[in-house]
Parts: structure tokens; sequence; C-alpha cells
């Protein structure tokens, strides 16, 4: 690869790149911001707060066990089709959360997000790190898990002022249509970074980020 090539290529992935960001952020807004509105889901399933905290232990359980478990589609279908499969998980845990008629429906919904995660979150990372030529790599790996820290500064204090403002229900009904815009947009960038860089499979990466998920 030419040195002068280098610039236009990572610069064709900018767009696919921030998308994966965005995911992250959702993502990472989604599974942090449960913690600070326990006590409204305790008053609304007519539960105790440390109940209402198992939605946060099942979700870290079902990540857990599903990584190693989901890896194989990552390995089979490649790491942009596990993204769109995992944040089409993502919508629909979301919609079942919001419209949860019962704790258990609840604790459901959030395991079905945790397995959406557990697909998710790798699959991103080995995308972005497939996406640019390799002294770009740990460049763009580095700007998506930045979306971690981007959750933490914009995305929980948003949610909570959904949350406050309007209702829980409408917080994870938001977080399920902010992720329809991100789906599309990813599969249109990620064929257009396609168009000029001869990107490798990444389906070993995927199932070696999911191996090292479950065992942190």
């Amino acid at each position: 690869m030419a040195e002068h090539d280098a610039p236009r290529r990572i610069g064709n992935s900018m767009g696919l790149l921030m998308t994966l960001v965005f995911i992250i952020v959702l993502v990472g807004s989604d599974e942090m911001v449960l913690s600070p509105i326990l006590w409204q889901i305790s008053n609304a399933f007519r539960v105790s707060v440390s109940q209402a905290a198992l939605g946060v232990s099942v979700y870290g359980l079902a990540l857990a066990l599903g990584a190693p478990v989901l890896a194989r589609v990552g390995d089979r279908k490649g790491a942009g089709a596990a993204l769109w499969l995992g944040m089409a998980g993502f919508v629909g845990a979301s919609m079942l959360c919001a419209y949860a008629t019962s704790f258990l429906e609840f604790l459901l919904a959030r395991f079905l997000s945790g397995l959406a995660a557990a697909l998710t979150v790798p699959s991103a990372y080995a995308l972005a790190g497939a996406s640019v030529s390799d002294e770009f790599r740990g460049q763009a790996l580095g700007w998506v898990v930045s979306g971690w820290s981007w959750s933490f500064i914009l995305g929980v204090p948003l949610a909570t002022w959904i949350d406050r403002d309007l209702s829980w229900r409408w917080m994870f009904m938001a977080f399920g249509m902010a992720a329809i815009p991100l789906m599309l947009f990813m599969t249109w960038s990620h064929k257009r970074s396609h168009c000029f860089l001869p990107i490798e499979r990444p389906r070993k990466s995927v199932h070696a980020v999911q191996q090292w998920i479950s065992v942190g």
C-alpha cells in the first residue's frame, strides 16, 4: 500500500467507524442506565429495589453466557452480519422492556438485551479493526472503544432526562428507535467501505473478542 493511500483508506471508513461509536454509546447507555431507575422499576412492578436489581444481574449473566456461544454467528456470517443481527435483537429487546406487563417479562427482556450486547459489542470491535489497513487498526479500535466513555458523558444523562420527563418505558422505546437508523447507516457505510477496501472476513476476530469478554 502506498503511503499516500493511507489517509484515503481510513477516510473512506470514517462513516462506518462513527456509526460503530454511536452503536457502542447506545448499547453502553442501555447497560448502565438501569441502576439509576431501579426505584421506578420497583414501583412499576411492585417489587423491592433488591428484586428490581435482578434486571442488572440477568443482563450480565446473558452477556457472560452469550458471548462464547454467539461467537459462531460471527465466525460463520462475518462481523457485519453478526452486528446487524445483534442490533436487531437490541431493538426487539428494548421494545419488550418498554411494553413489559410483569416483572418476569421485564427480566426476560433484559436477558435478551444482554444477549444482543454479547453479539453486538465484539462484532463492532471486529468490524472496526477490519475496516482499515493494519497501521490504522489501533486508532480505529480506539475510536470505537471511546463510545463507552461517551455513554457515561452523554448517553446515561440523556436517558435519565427522558426517564424523568416521560417515563422509563419511553426511555427504552427511545433506545430501540435510535438503533434503527444506526442499523441502516451501518449497512450503507459498511458496503461503501467495501468499495474501497479489500476487507478480510473478520470471523476469527469476532470469536477471539467474544471469548475475551466472557473470560473478563
